[in-house]
């Protein structure tokens, strides 16, 4: 394990925490007779967070095995996610919006369980936030490998199982207006996600639109591409959610964010989605246009885009009947049209991601700043591939 990450961890993840955790998580009597601390991902795999992994033993023999999520280590990380007002959303999912879902469909079983949470010592988010979450890894949930992307089999399971969040969630609005406001209020809270300074934002804009000028897909287009990320990121009050639509929003939903649970022949019967950090009230068409054009293999998309709606659609509509919601206000048709219409405002959160997605190597977590965020050097000939298609279909269909 890394030096400085082994320090981070075990400064943060002592006995007395995992105890303080457990006992807000409802075990009032956790007392940690042994515990072991590790990375759970490589480095740059997550960069809203570091996640560790988590054995224990509780006085009485009863095993623990659980993730736990802290704040990045880069202070320009912290600052990019607002994790002052990110972990706080986070916490709340599970703590208000996740019993909510569980009551309308407890068979549906979406997301981790949540053992423990804390956001600091004060008011504020300090460095003593955790989340403490079910290992999933335990119960055989896997992570795909982010630069292959998911095939049509993965892709289905991940899209009925967005579908069926969605659909939990406009639930909650039609039926519970006042508890779904007040979930609002704390899930979807604004924040600021990326640079903070205008000219770190504008040397971001200008560095990645650079780069697309080397592809040929993306060359004829670099002043178009230019605008759009200018103007999207010039308007900073967001657009109020469109009904009937509306729904709360992972707004992050991509390969590394989901975990498969194969059967018995490797074909994935089960799906868990995770990390709600930066959820907003939105469009939840937009998951599904950022995970199209991040998530799949090269041509899939292309190929079954049709059909991957289809999937997504009959998810959506079949769980909201199932709770007695009347289905009739959201057709296929209207959906496409839903698409169509929140497209233009994806484009810059899916061009951004895409050199996270699609970089090649391991950035220095500890010590990443704004130079690492504008490096274009870890962009291999697979970003220029997606990238030239994202560009290219974006463009072919008027979005921007």
């Amino acid at each position: 394990m890394d030096g400085a990450l082994q320090e981070y961890l075990r400064a943060r993840l002592t006995r007395e925490t995992l105890e303080d955790l457990l006992r807000r998580g409802g075990r009032e009597d956790a007392a940690v007779a042994e515990l072991t601390v590790s990375p759970l991902t490589a480095a740059g795999e997550n960069f809203g967070s570091v996640m560790a992994a988590v054995e224990a033993r509780l006085r009485g023999g009863d095993p623990v095995r659980a993730v736990a999520k802290l704040l990045p280590m880069a202070p320009f990380l912290r600052d990019s996610f607002d994790c002052e007002v990110t972990v706080r959303k986070e916490v709340a999912f599970y703590r208000r919006l996740a019993p909510e879902l569980r009551r309308l469909r407890p068979d549906l079983d979406l997301f981790p369980a949540c053992l423990g949470a804390r956001t600091g010592d004060g008011d504020l988010v300090d460095e003593s936030a955790v989340i403490l979450l079910e290992d999933l890894k335990a119960r055989g949930f896997q992570t795909r490998q982010r630069l292959r992307g998911l095939d049509l089999a993965h892709a289905e399971l991940a899209l009925t199982g967005l579908g069926r969040l969605h659909a939990l969630c406009v639930a909650v609005k039609r039926l519970r207006p006042a508890v779904f406001q007040d979930i609002v209020t704390h899930v979807a809270a604004p924040f600021h996600l990326g640079p903070r300074g205008e000219d770190d934002v504008l040397l971001g804009v200008d560095r990645a639109v650079s780069v697309l000028g080397d592809i040929p897909a993306c060359a004829p287009h670099t002043a178009r591409v230019r605008e759009s990320l200018r103007r999207v990121l010039r308007d900073i009050a967001p657009p109020a959610p469109r009904e009937p639509f509306s729904a709360i929003v992972h707004n992050d939903f991509w390969t590394n964010n989901m975990m498969f649970r194969p059967g018995a022949h490797g074909r994935p019967e089960e799906v868990k989605i995770v990390d709600f950090q930066i959820t907003l009230h939105d469009s939840p068409l937009k998951d599904v246009l950022l995970f199209l054009h991040t998530s799949l293999e090269v041509g899939l998309r292309e190929n079954s885009q049709d059909h991957l709606l289809g999937v997504y659609h009959h998810a959506f509509t079949d769980t909201l009947a199932s709770v007695g919601v009347d289905a009739a206000d959201f057709s296929l048709q209207a959906l496409r049209q839903e698409l169509d219409a929140v497209a233009p405002g994806c484009f810059a959160h899916i061009f951004f991601l895409h050199r996270v997605i699609f970089a090649e190597g391991r950035p220095d977590m500890a010590t990443f700043s704004i130079k690492d965020f504008v490096d274009s050097s870890r962009l291999g000939e697979l970003y220029r591939v997606r990238v030239g298609q994202l560009v290219g279909e974006f463009v072919r269909r008027g979005w921007i």
